[in-house]
């Protein structure tokens, strides 16, 4: 390999700061860093060889350049990952809101709050229930027993979910659905039972 003379030449770290576009307190900054290292000389102060001195800061910059693009691609591995893990977990929520096991939060709340109200309307409506079989009554026992049966068969009616099927119900369930911009067939529900003759929701 040719030997080129200029890449011998000795110079100061002013000189040298020139050539590498930096100060020479820099310069000197770097030979602390162990990046540039002075050569012997018998001239006063401290000294370069010059090709030696460009291909060890050369170096030293495309190892800081290398380094930074190692960190940015970490950190978009990192906010990948990240990404495609919350994904991953969407993705298995709805595939177990799907399958029954969850339910949205609102769907839920819709639900207790329509089963909460059809068990108000239905344990404020055992007074006028019963108060026809209580009239001439004296026995506080048989008394007892007639609303304690009505407010156990309110409970039972409940906990069957027949409120579900009540006209009530059903037409809630329509307009909460398509707040939610999902299709609802309670229209066509009810004109299928009153082709077939059948009772609606909710009618005695």
């Amino acid at each position: 390999m040719p030997t080129i003379p200029l890449a011998n030449t000795i110079c100061t770290a002013v000189e040298l700061g020139v050539v590498l576009g930096v100060s020479d307190r820099r310069v000197r900054q770097l030979v602390k860093d162990g990046v540039l290292k002075h050569a012997r000389s018998r001239r006063n102060g401290m000294h370069f060889r010059l090709g030696d001195s460009v291909q060890r800061f050369v170096k030293y910059q495309c190892d800081l350049v290398r380094g930074k693009l190692d960190a940015i691609d970490g950190e978009y591995d990192k906010a990948r990952a990240k990404r495609m893990a919350a994904m991953a977990a969407m993705a298995e929520l709805e595939l177990k809101g799907k399958q029954g096991f969850y339910f949205r939060r609102d769907d839920l709340d819709f639900h207790i709050t329509q089963m909460i109200s059809a068990c108000r309307q239905r344990l404020l409506a055992v007074p006028s229930r019963v108060m026809h079989g209580l009239l001439g009554l004296t026995d506080a026992r048989q008394t007892n027993q007639i609303v304690d049966d009505q407010i156990r068969l309110a409970l039972t009616e409940l906990s069957e979910g027949k409120w579900r099927k009540t006209v009530e119900f059903l037409k809630a369930e329509a307009a909460y659905l398509r707040q939610q911009g999902m299709p609802d067939d309670i229209e066509k529900l009810l004109e299928e039972q009153h082709r077939n003759g059948e009772k609606r929701p909710g009618e005695i």
